[in-house]
Parts: C-alpha cells; sequence; structure tokens
C-alpha cells in the first residue's frame, strides 16, 4: 500500500499557490539541470501511474495511481509542498504533504521518512524520477515493496 508518489509521488498538489505560470512538462524531460523550478514544472498537474509490489505478495503486482494537483517549492531546502489524491486499495483520497526531494546528481529522489499522512498511516519512501518514469521502495505500517510506472500530465478534462 505505497504513497511514494508524496511525489509523486504524491506527494505536489496544489495548484495556485503563488506559482505564476506553472506549464506541465514534456515528455523530453530527462533530467532537471534547472533546479527546483524544473522539478515542480514535472510535478505539478501529473500522474504517477503504475504498478507496486508488497515483500509478502509473491511478485503479484498491483495498481496504483497518485494524482499530483499542485506542486510548489516549500521555503525550506529540497522540501515540496504537493497536494496528491491517492488511489491504491479501494481508497481514493486527497492529501496535502509536504515531501523532501534530494538530487542524485540530476536526478530527483522523492523522499519520504516515516511520513505520517492523515486517514491512511505512517510512510517511508525513496522513489527516483527519471525519463517520465518513476522506480522506488516504500513501507507503509510495516508492510513494504517496491514500485515502478510512467509520469504523464494531468489531462486537461481535469481529474
Amino acid at each position: 500500500m505505497p504513497i511514494a508518489i508524496l511525489p509523486a509521488v504524491v506527494a505536489a498538489l496544489i495548484a495556485g499557490w503563488g506559482l505564476g505560470t506553472v506549464v506541465p512538462a514534456s515528455a523530453d524531460d530527462d533530467t532537471l539541470k534547472d533546479g527546483s523550478d524544473r522539478l515542480v514544472e514535472l510535478l505539478h498537474q501529473s500522474e504517477f501511474v503504475g504498478r507496486y509490489t508488497t515483500d509478502d505478495g509473491g511478485g503479484n503486482l498491483q495498481p496504483e495511481r497518485y494524482t499530483i494537483q499542485s506542486c510548489q517549492k516549500s521555503d525550506s531546502p529540497q522540501m515540496y509542498q504537493l497536494s496528491v489524491r491517492i488511489q491504491y486499495g479501494g481508497r481514493d483520497v486527497t492529501v496535502p504533504i509536504l515531501v523532501r526531494i534530494v538530487m542524485a546528481d540530476q536526478t530527483p529522489v522523492i523522499t519520504l521518512d516515516r511520513v505520517w499522512v492523515p486517514g491512511l498511516g505512517t510512510f517511508d519512501a525513496r522513489v527516483l524520477i527519471r525519463n517520465r518514469r518513476y522506480a522506488g521502495t516504500w513501507s507503509h505500517d510495516g508492510v513494504g515493496g517496491h514500485l515502478f510506472g510512467r509520469i504523464e500530465a494531468l489531462k486537461e478534462t481535469g481529474q
């Protein structure tokens, strides 16, 4: 039961927080040479669509979807405020989440360290973003596994 996108994954969720004009990322966004503004552009109005496993689930892939409605850089270094819609395991909630995103060279890594999410529990995650794809590890209240998928621009039809 990952929540890595709070960052996707999950998670970058807040349109209209004084960001000015935010343009969704294009498919050629490979690295983030331009720093935090470029990262905000990549995450704002995006969806992480993929699969996750659980360590005790025999490798069975389960669907996951995280909609990052908005993303804003925080005043604190490496911190981003996300508004994320999380859909997995029959749940569908939208929550604000403050996440740390560190750079491994020019590759962003969403980092959750024992982050409590109201109504969902406590999460740990490391989610790497590269070439409009994501992959990583997660844990949630004693359960853990892997996750991976693609990052898509949120459709204008409004989700």
